[in-house]
């Protein structure tokens, strides 16, 4: 004899924001956030282009991690060394200002947002470490 099981499962919905990662950019989908016929309008602009600063660019190109935060609103790029992070309702990137610090550690196990908390599971000096910053 079967039986039948009902279960429920709550599922987040993460077609709201998209994030598409570039050589030197990212790109926020942000039609979630417009009325429904600029979406569907050839002329709207729906996707946010948020360039990398240039400083950070310029010593850890190629970006390897990007993570985008589930209410859209934050971003975290890794390159080859250190990382930066980016606040939409601030329109500024937060980066190190001590260059060493930046350069002693490299993302390894990706970035991920929880809620406005930071996760990147990094190495340094040959070790492997998971780093937590609060934006």
């Amino acid at each position: 004899m079967f039986t039948t099981a009902t279960a429920h499962v709550y599922v987040q919905d993460n077609t709201q924001y998209a994030l598409l990662q570039m050589d030197d950019r990212v790109l926020v989908y942000r039609g979630a956030d417009q009325p429904d016929m600029s979406v569907i309008n050839p002329e709207a602009d729906v996707w946010q282009h948020i360039k990398v600063p240039q400083n950070y660019m310029s010593a850890n190109w190629p970006i390897r991690y990007s993570s985008l935060s589930a209410d859209g609103r934050l971003i975290a790029i890794a390159g080859r060394r250190g990382l930066v992070h980016y606040s939409s309702t601030s329109g500024r990137w937060k980066i190190f200002t001590d260059e060493r610090q930046e350069q002693a550690f490299t993302v390894k196990g990706g970035l991920l947002w929880f809620h406005h908390v930071l996760i990147a599971a990094v190495e340094v000096a040959g070790g492997h470490q998971v780093r937590i910053r609060s934006d």
